[in-house]
């Protein structure tokens, strides 16, 4: 049994005997995990048990905790070297017979081809 079902059972225990006016609208059992991995985890049956319920109706178990104050800021760091600048395009090698246009960078690498064909016959089935 983890920590926290230990926990929740001894809460339980300590609760019974409290007084409540709404005792018959209470659960019949809470589901405990009983692993904390995640939430995902938490919602497995397989990594779930049942556990009575002994806490009167409307009574808070647990809350969310409050943010924390917000600590100093501390001050900027050195400023980083400058990056090498991109590369730009440089020329264009064109392929007639495929219709491609290929850019030449400036670095000397090749660029994305752009297949043109397709604009090419759009153009002139639209012009005829």
């Amino acid at each position: 049994m983890s920590v926290c079902a230990e926990a929740l059972e001894k809460i339980f225990e300590e609760c019974a005997n409290v007084p409540c006016a709404g005792r018959s609208t209470r659960p019949q059992s809470i589901v405990v995990s009983t692993s904390s991995l995640s939430t995902a985890a938490a919602l497995s049956r397989s990594r779930t048990r049942l556990v009575p319920a002994r806490v009167p109706a409307g009574r808070l178990i647990a809350t969310q905790g409050k943010r924390g104050a917000a600590g100093e800021r501390s001050p900027p760091g050195p400023k980083g070297d400058a990056g090498a600048s991109g590369a730009t395009i440089r020329d264009w090698k064109i392929d007639r017979t495929r219709y491609v246009a290929t850019p030449i960078m400036s670095d000397g690498s090749e660029g994305p081809p752009l297949e043109l064909r397709g604009l090419f016959e759009q153009f002139w089935l639209e012009a005829r």
